[in-house]
């Protein structure tokens, strides 16, 4: 069964009309006609009386929403909290990266975010895993170590190739330099 049938139907059944249904649901009043008489055919029997000032309900309808308006609406609602959270709590960020990057850089940067409210789950690996369990969708971000090669993943570069070499602080000068071990290297 599409659910889409069924939450049109509810639509129609709550605002009384198939004009103002479609107006909610943000889709055309033929749109709406069409998906109500599936929804009839599948069932075999009429829903709604269609009158010029709105659609008047059916036994059959009645008995539709009565038996399956609390599941769409907690089905939508639970939907709308994981597609569009109102809080940080409402969802949990599932995170993973090289412990060293996680623990001296992430953690730190979203200190005020998790006081908030935002739940993390950490995981803490080698970046080839890591970015296996992102494309298996056991991880919603990944920070990497070098880009991903799976093609249905993106990547948006943090730091540059010099952040990842060594650095020494000179006697003779302030300014942090390549150590001459280390350059050329990344």
């Amino acid at each position: 069964m599409d659910l889409s049938l069924l939450r049109t139907c509810l639509a129609v059944y709550r605002a009384g009309s198939l004009t103002k249904a479609a107006r909610q649901l943000g889709i055309s009043q033929p749109a709406v006609t069409g998906q109500l008489r599936a929804l009839e055919a599948k069932l075999e029997q009429p829903l709604f009386l269609r009158m010029p000032d709105g659609t008047v309900p059916t036994d059959a309808a009645h008995e539709l929403v009565r038996e399956t308006a609390d599941a769409l609406d907690s089905l939508e609602e639970a939907l709308s909290r994981r597609l569009r959270p109102e809080k940080l709590s409402d969802r949990t960020v599932r995170l993973a990266g090289p412990a060293e990057i996680i623990t001296s850089r992430v953690l730190p940067a979203v200190t005020d975010l998790v006081l908030d409210g935002l739940r993390l789950q950490i995981s803490l690996g080698l970046t080839e895993e890591l970015l296996a369990g992102l494309a298996d969708g056991a991880h919603d971000t990944v920070i990497a170590t070098s880009r991903p090669r799976h093609h249905a993943l993106t990547s948006t570069p943090l730091m540059d190739d010099w952040a990842r070499r060594c650095w020494r602080r000179s006697r003779s000068s302030p300014t942090p330099m390549p150590c001459r071990s280390c350059a050329g290297t990344g």
